[in-house]
């Protein structure tokens, strides 16, 4: 089981590190040449110097100092591409029958947005175990994988969740499935939910936007359709400052009800925020 005080409610501290700096301003959007070079050397050595911590330190930690080092590591690859999190609602309080926390989906980028702001084992689609350096790190810190076009692959799953909600671990999943422009949502998914109804724990909803600093919407973050992940990191790296804004909507208990029905009430409640954090 991870500690209560890995997953307490973010620090006075972290808090400030979170807070986007930037008002709406008449700001240009796009980062320079320089800029855009400069991050994607720090974002490589950024990679390489996860591999090495979690290869050479992952090893001797306990559980707290591992999930504070993802939530520091998370910070500082965000803030390298010119991102910060803006954190809304208050942070789930740890159990043990652990916590499930059901996001929306827009980009790769979305897993170190809710690690700097909460951190967590993801559920993440098999291709990318086979992404370079992101893979290698995201199997090594805990994600579990699923090969989404394989329907019998979700008892798997399902399984392995269960297994971790038991200890009391922070299980993230994106029911649409896919990723979306973030204008929209997809239809959930119900099938990873059984594992959270089964241990009777909390099902918490949090949504996901992203916004250019003078308050837009950021499209360019979006990892969609045939857009290779070299195209979406370069999108990033050339927009000079991005917001994301993480919300954490209230705890949805699930009574024992049927899985189609809480993935419902949750879909409703993600969209809401999302539509209140689009005119924010």
């Amino acid at each position: 089981m991870i500690p209560h005080d890995v997953y307490a409610d973010v620090s006075a501290e972290a808090q400030s590190e979170l807070k986007s700096p930037f008002a709406p301003a008449d700001l240009p959007m796009n980062a320079n040449w320089f800029t855009q070079t400069v991050r994607l050397l720090r974002l490589t050595f950024h990679l390489v110097s996860g591999l090495l911590q979690v290869s050479l330190l992952f090893p001797r930690y306990d559980s707290v100092k591992r999930m504070n080092a993802v939530r520091k590591w998370s910070l500082n690859l965000l803030k390298i591409n010119g991102i910060h999190v803006n954190v809304r609602g208050a942070t789930p309080q740890a159990r043990s029958s652990g916590i499930l926390l059901v996001a929306n989906h827009i980009s790769w980028i979305d897993i170190f947005v809710m690690n700097a702001a909460y951190p967590s084992r993801f559920v993440a689609k098999s291709d990318v175990r086979h992404w370079p350096l992101i893979g290698w790190l995201s199997a090594h810190t805990g994600t579990l994988f699923i090969k989404r076009e394989k329907r019998s692959d979700t008892a798997r799953v399902n399984q392995q969740i269960a297994e971790a909600l038991t200890i009391g671990d922070c299980i993230s999943i994106f029911p649409e499935g896919s990723t979306s422009d973030g204008r929209n949502l997809l239809t959930f998914n119900s099938s990873l939910f059984q594992p959270a109804i089964d241990a009777e724990t909390l099902i918490v909803p949090v949504s996901i936007s992203y916004k250019y600093s003078d308050g837009r919407h950021g499209d360019h973050v979006a990892y969609i359709g045939d857009m290779t992940l070299i195209e979406s990191i370069l999108n990033i790296v050339s927009t000079k400052h991005t917001v994301a804004v993480v919300e954490f909507g209230e705890p949805v208990p699930t009574d024992r009800r049927p899985r189609r029905e809480i993935a419902k009430i949750l879909e409703q409640t993600v969209r809401a925020q999302l539509i209140r954090n689009q005119g924010a």
